[in-house]
C-alpha cells in the first residue's frame, strides 16, 4: 500500500476514533447512578459534561427537564420542557441532507425529535409541573395539546400508544378547572384506553377512575351513563355513599424507576459474495424493573392504596416493535449501499478505498440507542380526599412480598376545601 493510501487509511481510522464507539446508552450509566444514589444535582452535572452534538440537543433537554423535576425545581424545568418543544418544531421536516447522512452511516446521526409517546409525556410532565406550582392555567394549555398530539398521531398511525394516563390526567384538570363536560369526555376516553390496552399493558381501570365517571354523570345529570358504569363496575350503592363531598382533595404522583434503556444488538456474518464481514446493528430494549410495586399514601388518619396508572416500559417497547421492520430495512439498506461502493473501487483498481469503505462501514454500522432514558419505569397514582388544613403526608413504597421499601415525609401540605393539592416524588434505584 502507498503512503498516501495508508494515510487514507489511517486519517479514517481516526475519524472513527473521534465520533467514539460507545452508545448513548452506554454514556448515560453515571447519570442514572447518582439518580439511584438521590443526587440529582451531581446527575445534572453529569449530564451537562455529556451534552452532545446538535443532533441531540432535543434528548439533552428532555433529560435536563426531568433531572430539574427531580430535583425540584419545577419552573426551570418547564423552561427546558418548553426549549426541547421548540427543537422539536424546527426539527419537524428533517432535511434531505440529513437523511442521506443517516442512510450512508446509520441512524444516530438524524436528529433527535423525540418518540411519538415521550412528546405526549413531554406535555404530561409540563401539566404536573404547573400543577404542582398551582398554576392551573398553564396545565390547562398543556391538556389541550396533549388532546391535539393524540389526534394527531391517531389520524397518522390508527393507534394510541400509552393513551390512557395522559388522558385521565387531562380529566382531572378540567375538572379541577370545574370544566365538567370536558373532564367527562377525558374520563370517558381514559376508560376506553384502559379497556383495550388492559393485557398489553398489564394494567387495570384505577378504582379512582371509576368513581370520577361515577361522580361526573351524577353530576351532569346522564341517568343512564351512570346506570351503565354502576352494573360495569359492580358498585349499585355508589351514589348513597358519595353525595356531595366538599372536602379538598390530595393527588399524589410517583414516577417509580426508570424506563427500559436502549441497547444494542449487533450481528456479524461472512460477506458470502466477496469475503470479508458485515454487520447489522439493531436497537432493542432492555427492561429493568424497579423493586417497588405498591405504594400507600397516608394524611392524619387517613390513607389510600395508589394505583399503577402508566406502564411506560411496555408503551416503549411497543413503540419500538412498532419501527423495526424500518430500522431493520434501512439497516440492510446501507450495507448493500457500502457493499455496491466497495466493489466499484476494486472495480477501479482503487483496493485501498475499498479496504477504507469496508472497514468504516463495519464500525459505524451501530444502533440507534438515543432515548429518554430518565422517564420512569410506569406511574403510581393516589387520590385522597381530606379536610381544609396543613397536614404531614407520608408514603409508604413496598415490593411484591409487601416489605417496605422506603418511606418519605411531606411535611406542610396545604389542602384547601374544594380544591386540589399536587405531589409528586420520583423513586429510582438500580
Amino acid at each position: 500500500m502507498s503512503q498516501n493510501r495508508l494515510l487514507r487509511c489511517l486519517a479514517a481510522f481516526y475519524a472513527l476514533w473521534l465520533t467514539g464507539c460507545a452508545t448513548h446508552s452506554e454514556t448515560f450509566r453515571v447519570v442514572e447512578q447518582n439518580l439511584a444514589n438521590q443526587q440529582p444535582e451531581l446527575a445534572l452535572r453529569a449530564l451537562d459534561k455529556q451534552k452532545g452534538s446538535r443532533t441531540d440537543e432535543v434528548l439533552y433537554l428532555l433529560n435536563k427537564a426531568m433531572l430539574l423535576r427531580i430535583a425540584g425545581d419545577y419552573q426551570a424545568s418547564t423552561a427546558s420542557f418548553e426549549a426541547a418543544q421548540q427543537r422539536m418544531g424546527a426539527l419537524s421536516a428533517l432535511s434531505l441532507r440529513e437523511q442521506g447522512t443517516s442512510f450512508l452511516i446509520n441512524d444516530s446521526t438524524r436528529s433527535y425529535v423525540g418518540e411519538p409517546f415521550e412528546q405526549v409525556m413531554m406535555h404530561v410532565y409540563k401539566a404536573l409541573n404547573y400543577l404542582q406550582l398551582g398554576e392551573r392555567d398553564g396545565a390547562r394549555v398543556e391538556a389541550l395539546q396533549i388532546d391535539l398530539n393524540l389526534r394527531e398521531l391517531g389520524e397518522k398511525s390508527g393507534r394510541h400508544l400509552g393513551e390512557a394516563f395522559p388522558r385521565y390526567l387531562t380529566g382531572i384538570i378540567y375538572e379541577d378547572l370545574g370544566e365538567w363536560s370536558d373532564a367527562m369526555i377525558a374520563y370517558r376516553k381514559a376508560y376506553e384506553a384502559y379497556l383495550q390496552n388492559k393485557s398489553k399493558y398489564r394494567i387495570d381501570v384505577p378504582e379512582f377512575l371509576k368513581m370520577d365517571l361515577l361522580r361526573l354523570a351524577h353530576k351532569l345529570d346522564l341517568g343512564e351513563e351512570q346506570d351503565k358504569y354502576q352494573r360495569e363496575f359492580a358498585l349499585q350503592d355508589w351514589q348513597d355513599k358519595n353525595q356531595g363531598n366538599p372536602e379538598g382533595e390530595l393527588i399524589f404522583v410517583l414516577n417509580n424507576g426508570l424506563a427500559p434503556i436502549k441497547r444494542e444488538n449487533s450481528v456479524v456474518m461472512p460477506n458470502p459474495s466477496r469475503g470479508g464481514l458485515l454487520r447489522i446493528s439493531l436497537p432493542y430494549y432492555q427492561p429493568r424493573p424497579s423493586l417497588v410495586s405498591k405504594m400507600r399514601v397516608n394524611a392524619a388518619d387517613g390513607g389510600v392504596e395508589g394505583e399503577r396508572v402508566e406502564n411506560i416500559g411496555a408503551i416503549a417497547t411497543e413503540n419500538l416493535a412498532d419501527q423495526m421492520p424500518a430500522i431493520t430495512a434501512r439497516s440492510v439498506a446501507r450495507v448493500v449501499a457500502k457493499q455496491q461502493i466497495s466493489v466499484q473501487s476494486r472495480k477501479n483498481n482503487n483496493d485501498a478505498l475499498a479496504l477504507v469503505v469496508d472497514i468504516i462501514g463495519f464500525i459505524t454500522e451501530q444502533a440507534d440507542t438515543r432515548a429518554w432514558s430518565t422517564l420512569p419505569q410506569d406511574i403510581y397514582l393516589a387520590r385522597l380526599p381530606l379536610g381544609s388544613g396543613s397536614y404531614t403526608v407520608k408514603i409508604e413504597l413496598r415490593d411484591r412480598m409487601d416489605n417496605i421499601v422506603t418511606v418519605r415525609e411531606f411535611p406542610n401540605v396545604l389542602i384547601q376545601q374544594g380544591k386540589k393539592t399536587y405531589l409528586s416524588y420520583h423513586w429510582i434505584s438500580l
